[in-house]
């Protein structure tokens, strides 16, 4: 896993391309990171169930040859605003809480149509609207390079995350 967390983003697309690197291994190495990142940051709202299934599945594609989408396999995190079926989309407030969509956003259904495996997603302020990163849902996300901050924003979620 370790060697899979060192590679840049082309490297694991050609490793996740040829079969050295499965789409599991892959997103399993990327659930692991999250973790940390959360642990220190609080920057999650949720793991999205059927990462793995879609991971094994695109595994399978794989083995079979033939064309494959030019992501096949790259794990991807999402904004917690965007729609991602089975999974809540709440922007921050409570009453959005148990209200799953029925549907992928369009840019999340482009990136699934492209190979890419949505894993988590990640926190956002109240509406999206400020420049911190926090809510009463999810709490506060703290800005990895400095303690008792946020990485603000309605991004701030996916920054820390990525930092």
């Amino acid at each position: 896993r370790r060697e899979i967390a060192a590679m840049d983003f082309k490297q694991l697309q050609a490793a996740l391309q040829s079969g050295s690197v499965s789409a599991v291994e892959a997103l399993a190495t990327y659930l692991g990171l999250s973790l940390a990142a959360h642990e220190k940051t609080n920057c999650l709202t949720l793991y999205i169930k059927d990462c793995v299934s879609q991971a094994a599945e695109m595994d399978e594609r794989i083995k079979k040859g033939g064309k494959l989408p030019p992501l096949a396999g790259m794990p991807i995190s999402i904004k917690e605003s965007c729609s991602v079926t089975g999974t809540d989309r709440t922007w921050g407030y409570a009453a959005g809480v148990g209200f799953q969509s029925t549907v992928d956003s369009p840019v999340v259904a482009c990136m699934k149509h492209i190979g890419m495996i949505p894993f988590v997603k990640t926190n956002v302020p109240l509406s999206l609207i400020a420049f911190t990163c926090g809510n009463s849902v999810y709490g506060w996300t703290e800005n990895p390079h400095k303690k008792g901050r946020t990485p603000g924003g309605s991004s701030g979620g996916e920054a820390a995350l990525i930092a």
